[in-house]
């Protein structure tokens, strides 16, 4: 005898004159002969996200550059790494 039946015959002997008790076995077998994939199934947690970036100021990175600053020197400065700071600058006609 699957569960499905079990709790269908237990319902069966169930006391059926009181209203509230006939709502509650109507939902139960309702819920019986619903197909299993379309239960609700649990919402995945949301993912977590790091802190926003802070936008690369390429006007600083120029200045530094200019003044003689190496690149690794920048990117310390900048808190980014060494090859952010080369890609912005190449972008922006410097090396």
């Amino acid at each position: 005898m699957t569960n499905k039946e079990l709790i269908a015959e237990l319902l069966n002997m169930i006391k059926k004159d009181d209203v509230q008790t006939q709502v509650l076995i109507n939902a139960v077998m309702r819920l019986l002969d619903e197909p299993e994939e379309t239960k609700s199934r649990p919402k995945a947690a949301p993912k977590k996200t790091g802190p926003k970036r802070k936008p690369f100021d390429i006007g600083k990175a120029k200045a530094c550059r200019t003044a003689g600053w190496s690149i690794e020197k920048i990117a310390d400065e900048m808190q980014c790494s060494a090859p952010t700071v080369k890609k912005y600058l190449v972008e922006a006609g410097m090396n």
